[in-house]
Parts: structure tokens; C-alpha cells; sequence
């Protein structure tokens, strides 16, 4: 899972988007006057999560806050949250 970002399944908090810099309306997250995506990425460290941390779980991978501490044996990826923004680009496809 390291080196890959995955979407997150919970909104953030007010304090979440304080500490990144964020505004929201409820469902979009600007950085300025920008509009970001807010991820997750593995932290590299997996252990049971503390209430209140990002983990990563599922077939599909997704980022999950626990409401409350997990029992020492769930064992996840711990995730952190990162702002990413789209950037275009153009390639060429036939030469």
C-alpha cells in the first residue's frame, strides 16, 4: 500500500481542515480559492488504530476514522491525509 493514495469515506473535521488549510461546503474542499481532493496515504506503520486516526481497509482500499480504539488485535495500515490537486498534461499518443 505504500505509495498509493486512496479516496477517504468520512468527512473531515473542522479541526482536519484547519490544520491542512481547507474550506468546505460539505462536500468540496478548496485550498484558496483552489479545489483540492483530500486523500489518505499509508503511513508505513501498521498497528491498531487509536479513536480518532486515519487506517486504511478494504478490497477496494479507502481511508476510514475510527470513532473509538480498536482492539489491539485489528491490525491496519495507519494513513495520514495529504491535499492533492488535479494538474493537466498533455501526451502524445501517436508520433
Amino acid at each position: 500500500m505504500l505509495g498509493g493514495h486512496f479516496p477517504i469515506r468520512d468527512l473531515l473535521t473542522a479541526d482536519e481542515c484547519r490544520e491542512l488549510g481547507l474550506t468546505t461546503n460539505g462536500f468540496r474542499y478548496r485550498k484558496g480559492r483552489e479545489l483540492v481532493e483530500v486523500r489518505a496515504v499509508a503511513t508505513g506503520e501498521r498497528r491498531a488504530p487509536e479513536a480518532g486516526e486515519w487506517y486504511l481497509s478494504g478490497a477496494i482500499v479507502e481511508a476510514y476514522r475510527t470513532k473509538h480504539a480498536l482492539p489491539m488485535g485489528c491490525v491496519y495500515p495507519i494513513a495520514r491525509l495529504v491535499v492533492m490537486r488535479r494538474v493537466e498534461r498533455w501526451e502524445v499518443i501517436t508520433a
